[in-house]
């Protein structure tokens, strides 16, 4: 079972995830509430997807494959609620390149719901 923090310390590897979570710490003297650190990534990665390299969007799609498919009653909901929620909606107030780019690089089937169809 992956602690949710080691999950967002495997997305922080990527410079523009570090980048948000370190301005999170900042802003709550390092006690970031789990469920606005999560959404926080969501939003980020959102917002860089056409910036993010193949093999980045791979990355990510990789690492929420595998989260999503841990039987965590830690992780997964959190993954699910805060982080994808965040990651559909922001992406789709974006415009139709990012809300595409998310569709295409992130929607694993199965385990993860078209932005349009997110609730």
């Amino acid at each position: 079972m992956v602690p949710p923090h080691k999950f967002l310390d495997a997305l922080a590897l990527l410079p523009a995830v570090r980048q948000i979570r370190r301005q999170a710490r900042h802003a709550w003297d390092g006690h970031v509430p789990i469920q606005l650190d999560f959404a926080l990534v969501g939003g980020q990665i959102a917002t860089h997807i056409l910036a993010f390299t193949d093999d980045e969007r791979s990355y990510i799609r990789g690492v929420l494959d595998y989260a999503l498919k841990q039987d965590s009653h830690n992780l997964r909901p959190l993954v699910l609620r805060p982080l994808l929620t965040t990651l559909f909606e922001r992406s789709r107030r974006m415009g139709k390149a990012h809300e595409a780019a998310v569709f295409q690089h992130l929607y694993i089937p199965g385990t993860t719901k078209p932005p349009n169809q997110a609730s």
